[in-house]
């Protein structure tokens, strides 16, 4: 049984780690090394606590296909992340036959750690 103050520590915790927001998408301008083809950002929306690491799956589609061409699980960034700041990487995925522009990809957040 979870009483009034579990659940509204639980609903704060929720809140926070909801304003993590990271996004991915094939950009050959700005991530130029076909080896690391993915912009990955990931944006700190609190605004006063640190982010210290985020766990996340990372998938592809095909335009208008509901089954991912590409699923990597578990990736990890532990790019410290200041509150109201984004940071932006080009990630490696190894994803052969697929041009990474025309791709949809998507980003499921698994664990925000905070300091």
């Amino acid at each position: 049984i979870t009483t009034d103050i579990q659940q509204e520590k639980l609903a704060t915790i929720e809140k926070k780690n909801n304003s993590v927001q990271i996004t991915a998408i094939g950009d050959a301008k700005r991530c130029s090394d076909p080896k690391f083809p993915v912009l990955i950002q990931t944006m700190n929306q609190s605004p006063k606590d640190t982010l210290l690491k985020v766990t996340f799956d990372l998938k592809a589609y095909l335009p208008n296909h509901s089954d991912p061409v590409l699923d990597h699980k578990y990736l990890v960034s532990d790019r410290i992340v200041s509150p109201l700041q984004t940071y932006s990487a080009c990630w490696p995925v190894l994803i052969s036959g697929y041009d990474p522009q025309t791709l949809i990809w998507r980003v499921f957040r698994r664990d925000v750690i905070w300091q």
